[in-house]
């Protein structure tokens, strides 16, 4: 096997080369007839195709690739036949020469030069390794606080009342003071999200280009403003990350 990028589109996955050398490979969605997920490799899945040769991938987020697979799918058959139907999905041993148990963890990927891994709770991220190790206590430390999520409306005496979360907080320290802080907040109801970091990050993105166009001394005009979810690039970075976009 090589190392390919798989672009989604509405009606068929095309499997593309990282050299870009060569056609695309078209796979409609049709063609799959059922998708199997190794139950103790996790990052290795097949597809198996109408009346072609199956095609096995191995991938570093495998569960997520799959679900954006499937949900690809089940929109392609609604639109064309007027149905819902589940996704064909099962767990099986895969045979292949790269097959390992990775247990229930997913495989990482190594640090890039000059950072290490920053883990909490069930979270990972590449840091600068400039950072304490976490095994240092006047470094490292573990919480249990409250962390203020916006303003959710006024008190009775006419102030701002301030929500807050109850999450676990995990700090990191550089020499020069330097902070990085990785927050787990608890599951909550889905009509709580828009209480939550995302109106906050909202407002400072809004500000902030709100200043740049006061500075340019020029017209400007905020055309929208919305989230935005970062994925996998083109250079094949993994790191995916939520923001709000301001245009």
């Amino acid at each position: 096997g090589e190392k390919a990028y798989i672009c989604l589109t509405k009606q068929s996955l095309y499997i593309v080369k990282q050299r870009f050398d060569g056609e695309p490979e078209k796979i409609s969605y049709p063609w799959i007839q059922l998708c199997i997920k190794d139950p103790e490799d996790r990052r290795l899945f097949k597809l198996k195709l109408e009346e072609r040769e199956s095609k096995i991938f191995i991938s570093p987020v495998r569960d997520a690739l799959v679900d954006e697979i499937q949900m690809y799918w089940k929109t392609d058959l609604m639109l064309r036949n007027n149905e819902v139907v589940p996704f064909p999905l099962k767990t099986a041993v895969i045979k292949h020469p790269k097959r390992v148990i990775t247990g229930q963890s997913d495989p990482l990927l190594d640090p890039l030069p000059g950072t290490k891994l920053a883990q909490h709770e069930d979270y990972t991220v590449f840091i600068p390794s400039g950072f304490f190790e976490a095994g240092n206590a006047a470094a490292t430390a573990t919480t249990d606080a409250a962390m203020p999520i916006r303003q959710v409306g006024s008190t009775l005496g006419g102030g701002p009342r301030v929500q807050a979360l109850r999450g676990k907080q995990k700090k990191w320290t550089m020499d020069d003071g330097t902070t990085f802080e990785m927050w787990v907040m608890p599951p909550a109801p889905v009509n709580m999200l828009d209480q939550r970091e995302k109106t906050t990050l909202r407002l400072n993105a809004e500000h902030r280009a709100r200043k740049l166009g006061e500075a340019s001394r020029e017209d400007y005009a905020v055309l929208f403003t919305h989230d935005y979810r970062k994925k996998m690039n083109l250079t094949a970075d993994p790191a995916s990350w939520s923001l709000w976009e301001v245009l």
